[in-house]
């Protein structure tokens, strides 16, 4: 990457946020690491800092349009452009649709949805003022291309976000602007420790212990997603151990709903034992 680089990532005080902030600050990049958990900012902001990297650490909802648009005006102000745009933070809801509160789809809906469509729209000029070579890098999931029983908000905003991204890619690349779509599958990041997300029986613990066993490391995967945007992709699938459920879905949209029919019905009936 070209010297001066300018970087905001959001959900960056933990798992893949904050090591995508490692990966670029490390390279001399400045970077606006922006979170709603004062606490985890901080501590992170003060060990970017001891390290002599140029992050400038902002609290704030992602999905308040008057902060992200302040934000906007004061890297205007400083830095005059902005070169890359990771749009990351997210939160999991689940649980029986039924008995999900429509507060908390509310809010899924705004962190997880909204506040892509609201970061494009406001940094999009900081975006156009840097040029040929900008990147948007949006962070869907696993579940934004195979979905799963008992997280369906979250479903239902990662794959919003992926086809946001894909139109995206093609109405900006006359521009030069590259926009990344990337795919994990179980990485190790604070996604259930802020959640609400409650499963019959002891599901949640099994998934919980499957995570445990499977997940990849968070700075593995900020590697690649660095790698991925020096590279211009458009897409960047690390699905890992969930990769066959993906392969299943390709080969046979209607197996794969099958196949969730049956394990839920069997799954479900044990766990609440």
């Amino acid at each position: 990457m070209r010297q001066g680089v300018i970087a905001l990532v959001t959900g960056a005080a933990s798992g893949i946020g904050r090591a995508v902030v490692d990966e670029l600050a490390v390279s001399g990049i400045k970077v606006y690491a922006l979170d709603h958990d004062a606490v985890r900012l901080d501590e992170s902001v003060s060990h970017w800092r001891s390290s002599g990297h140029a992050v400038e650490g902002r609290v704030l909802d992602c999905s308040d349009r008057e902060a992200l648009a302040a934000l906007a005006a004061e890297i205007d102000r400083v830095d005059g452009r902005l070169d890359i745009l990771m749009l990351n933070a997210g939160i999991l809801v689940g649980g029986p649709i039924g008995e999900i509160a429509e507060a908390d789809i509310e809010r899924i809906v705004a962190v997880n949805q909204m506040a892509v469509v609201r970061g494009v729209r406001v940094f999009l000029p900081l975006l156009r003022r840097t040029g040929p070579g900008a990147a948007i890098v949006i962070t869907s999931s696993a579940a934004g291309l195979c979905a799963f029983p008992f997280v369906a908000p979250y479903c239902m905003t990662k794959f919003a976000v992926a086809g946001f991204a894909e139109s995206l890619a093609a109405e900006l690349a006359p521009e030069g602007i590259a926009v990344l779509s990337v795919f994990p599958g179980m990485v190790r990041t604070a996604v259930f420790d802020n959640g609400r997300i409650t499963l019959p029986g002891r599901g949640l613990e099994a998934v919980l212990s499957i995570f445990g066993r499977r997940a990849l490391d968070p700075a593995t995967m900020a590697r690649r997603i660095v790698r991925a945007i020096r590279r211009r992709r458009r897409i960047l699938t690390q699905l890992g151990a969930m990769w066959p459920l993906h392969l299943i879905k390709r080969l046979s949209p209607r197996g794969y709903q099958a196949l969730w029919a049956f394990v839920t019905r069997r799954i479900v009936g044990r766990l609440e034992k």
